[in-house]
Parts: C-alpha cells; sequence; structure tokens
C-alpha cells in the first residue's frame, strides 16, 4: 500500500547526528509542503510532476533506497535520492524524491538501538562527572592520608590504600572510554542488520520431530527457551522487557537483578557505618567477607540472567575470554566501591587532619608556594577536615552518581 498504517514514531532529534539510512520496506513520511517538495528537485537530476502533490504528507514504504540497485533505472540510486511508491498506492511505477524531504519513522529496531546510544554516552558523561566527585577527589582524600600517615600506619593499610586509588583511576579512565566506543558501535552498526550468531551455533529442529508423527516434540515446544529465546538474538535489556520465551520468567530475572544490587548497595552502606577499622589499622576480616560474599552472589545472579539470552550463551561457548573479562572488571568495580566505603569510614576514626606538610625539596613547582613554609617543608590547609572531605566524596560520587543512577536504569529496564 501508498499508505501504510504504522504505529512507528519520527526519530527523535535529540541525537541530531543519528545517521539517516534507508532501506527498502523502511517507512517514511514527505514533506507535507508541495512547495517544498517542488524546490527539492532542483539538483537531484529528476523532474517534478503534479501527481506528487497528494504524496505530500503522507507515509510510504521506499522500494529503492539510496545507494541501492534501482530496478527503474537498473543502476544504484544517488545517495540524496530515494524511491517510493506510486500515489495510487501501487508499485507499477516508481517515484523519485530528496531524502531531504523524507522524514523516516523509527522501527522497533531503531528505537532499540537509539535507546542503546543514548543510554552509552550517559553513561560515558556520567563516568566524567563521578570521576571529578569520587575518583579524583577521594584518590586526593587518600593520598593526602598516605602523605600525613605514612610513618605510622601499617603496612597492610598502606596496601590496601593504593591498591583502592589505583582501582579507581584505572576503572574512571576505562568506564567512559568504553561507553563511547560502545556508542560509536551502536551508531556504526545502526544502518546494518544486527551481527548473527547463527553461523556459530546450530539448533537441530529437524530432529525434534517425532518419528512418524507430525506432532513437533513437546522439547521444542512453543513456550520453550530454545526456540525463542536462544534461537533469537535477544539481548538482556529486550529479555527484561519481557520479550523472551516467557514474561513471567523475564520478570522473575529483574526481581532477581534487583534484589542482587540491592544486597550489594545495602552492605556497602552498613560497612559505612559499622565494624570501622582504627585510623591506619587493619580492615577486619568480617568487612572481606562481606564484600566477597555479595560480590559473588552478584556474579552468579548475572551469569544465570546472561545465560537466558543467545548472547550470552554465544560468550560462553565461543567467548570465554569476554565473560572472563567480564567477571573481572565487575569484581574491580565492586573493590572500588568498597574501597571508598572502607577508607571513609577509616578515616572516620582519625584525628582532624586539616592540612599536609611536605618536604619542599620534593616538588618545585610554583603551585606549591601556595603553602606555608618553614624549616624547608610547606603546609598546605585544606578547606576542610579530611573526614568530612572523603565523606562527601563518598556520598556524592558513589552513591548520588553510581548507586542511584544505576539503580534506576535497572529498575527501568534500560
Amino acid at each position: 500500500s501508498g499508505h501504510p498504517e504504522s504505529a512507528s514514531q519520527p526519530l527523535p532529534r535529540i541525537l541530531t547526528h543519528w545517521p539517516l539510512m534507508l532501506r527498502p520496506g523502511d517507512i517514511v513520511k514527505l514533506d507535507a509542503s508541495p512547495d517544498v517538495v517542488r524546490e527539492s528537485f532542483n539538483g537531484i537530476g529528476f523532474v517534478w510532476n503534479d501527481m506528487m502533490v497528494p504524496m505530500c504528507g503522507q507515509d510510504f514504504t521506499v522500494l529503492d533506497a539510496p545507494g541501492d540497485y534501482s530496478d527503474y533505472l537498473h543502476r544504484r540510486l544517488p545517495e540524496d535520492v530515494v524511491a517510493l511508491a506510486s500515489p495510487d498506492g501501487s508499485q507499477d511505477n516508481t517515484w523519485f524524491f530528496s531524502t531531504s524531504v523524507v522524514q523516516k519513522l523509527q522501527s522497533a529496531k531503531e528505537h532499540t538501538e537509539i535507546t542503546k546510544y543514548a543510554i552509552a554516552m550517559g553513561k560515558a558523561i556520567a563516568g566524567v562527572v563521578r570521576f571529578a566527585f569520587e575518583d579524583f577527589l577521594q584518590g586526593f582524600c587518600q593520598v593526602v592520608f598516605l602523605v600525613k600517615k605514612w610513618h605510622t600506619i601499617s603496612s597492610s593499610s598502606k596496601a590496601f590504600t593504593f591498591a583502592s586509588i589505583s582501582t579507581g583511576i584505572f576503572l574512571s579512565l576505562l568506564a567512559p572510554l568504553k561507553e563511547c566506543a560502545m556508542a560509536r558501535i551502536i551508531m556504526a552498526k545502526a544502518t546494518a542488520q544486527r551481527p548473527s550468531i547463527q553461523r556459530y551455533m546450530c539448533v537441530d529442529t529437524a530432529g525434534s520431530n517425532i518419528p512418524g508423527s507430525t506432532d513437533i516434540s513437546p522439547f521444542f515446544s512453543q513456550d520453550d527457551p530454545m526456540q525463542t529465546t536462544i534461537e533469537r538474538n535477544m539481548y538482556i535489556m529486550e529479555y527484561m522487557q519481557g520479550k523472551g520465551y516467557t514474561t513471567k520468567h523475564a520478570s522473575l530475572c529483574h526481581q532477581v537483578l534487583l534484589a542482587s544490587s540491592a544486597v550489594f548497595w545495602a552492605s556497602m552502606i552498613a560497612l559505612t557505618f559499622s565494624v570501622r577499622p582504627a585510623c591506619g589499622g587493619w580492615q577486619p576480616g568480617l568487612r572481606y567477607v562481606v564484600f566477597l560474599s555479595v560480590t559473588c552472589v552478584d556474579l552468579v545472579v548475572q551469569a544465570w540472567v546472561v545465560l537466558h539470552s543467545k548472547l550470552g550463551y554465544y560468550l560462553v561457548v565461543f567467548k570465554p575470554w569476554k565473560l572472563f573479562m567480564g567477571v573481572v572488571l565487575t569484581i574491580l568495580g565492586h573493590f572500588d566501591t568498597f574501597g571508598d566505603v572502607c577508607f571513609a569510614s577509616m578515616v572516620q576514626n582519625c584525628e582532624d587532619i586539616t592540612d599536609v606538610t611536605i618536604r619542599e625539596s620534593y616538588f618545585h613547582f610554583k603551585f606549591w608556594k601556595a603553602g606555608e613554609a618553614f624549616d624547608g617543608y610547606r603546609s598546605f590547609t585544606l578547606p576542610c577536615s579530611l573526614a568530612d572531605l572523603s565523606f562527601f566524596a563518598l556520598v556524592v560520587g558513589v552513591f548520588a552518581l553510581q548507586a542511584l543512577p544505576g539503580w534506576s536504569l535497572l529498575l527501568a529496564k534500560a
């Protein structure tokens, strides 16, 4: 039909650089103004026809896309020309328009890809903001603490603090870069079909028929995950939205993920105010037990949910190193939070640290001249106590800019 019914909506303008690529079968809306459409014919090499007036403002199916082979022209269309159906709804004739007067309507796949792109870019921006309020500020507090207490704290406390600083810096740099790269990959694939994993896997449905019967074996029933979820390129976000083999089971997976996340963050909040170590002392063993327990539970839950998708099965069987990287990054991310919690709670038991003294010979930059000099040392005064500064970085950086956004995205199944 020349005027197909469609529940699609125009692509959102928040992504102004999202590529406008058309394929045969896409639904487009032609500009409603005949004058604008007529003017667009200047320079595309095609002639305006008054029969095109009824087409303005209507939805049409693309017959030949820019760059694709045109049956009518027997050659590829120019990159700025699209071929639509005849005004009478038939496909006997092909009508050509400039892509500048065509607005592509959003398909379900594009909506999913745009959502993934927006989330990836949002995570990248949030990662940069979180770096300023958590990793940089908390790292500064930890460095000040090491300089101030270097000769009085235990070796284990030094090692733990160094591990926390290095992990925070590594992840703070890796996360935004990873999300930016993911956004670029999503945009690059927006114009192509989702890469098929079928060539790597084979499900023998031919053997599912019961010998001597036309009925399908119950093992391959319509509600079976092998035939529905695993047979599709199902991604976790789509599965959580109830597009898997059963909505009930997808809801259960979502609830389990929410529970696992809630247990982790609740345990981190509890450790912030309880079982605090002495200033510069050993971290109590109970803290490590809690951290390892909630991390292992979270890893098991995530692996269980991932295996419900074809992508997860593909990673386990054919790309285990990617799965291993995911496990390592999950552990490091949990340890980053755990390290910040442990430091912020430990420094609360120290006397007020409001300044730090550094031997002047260690630094030769003019920046350090701001400190007060005496006997070859320079003393720098903090804007507030180190305990308050560290606790502020923990609340804002970890809980406000990490826990709440992550929980919100998980709750929204995004």
